[in-house]
């Protein structure tokens, strides 16, 4: 997702939908959103080790929870549990 103009990466705990209105029966056209949970920017070490190749953030939880419109979301992709080494942070 584009966040501040920034690459980010998350996980979508849930999307909604958003209703504005000037009287109950002036109803706009609805706007979508997501509440996401923000992961890390990626370790560097590993991308650089890993000739980017290896995007390895920490999850974050219910730490970083952020609203976002759905418009910012650009692209779907799976993450997978890095196997911790015994140097890593918990979480990648």
């Amino acid at each position: 997702m584009i966040l501040n103009g920034k690459i980010e990466y998350g996980e979508v705990q849930f999307y909604f939908l958003q209703f504005t209105t000037d009287s109950p029966k002036d109803l706009e056209t609805p706007t979508t959103h997501a509440l996401v949970s923000v992961y890390s920017r990626p370790v560097q070490a590993l991308l650089v080790e890993s000739s980017n190749t290896l995007w390895a953030c920490q999850y974050t939880g219910v730490d970083n929870l952020q609203v976002v419109p759905l418009s910012s979301i650009v692209a779907c992709v799976s993450v997978q549990p890095l196997p911790p080494l015994p140097d890593d942070p918990p979480g990648l």
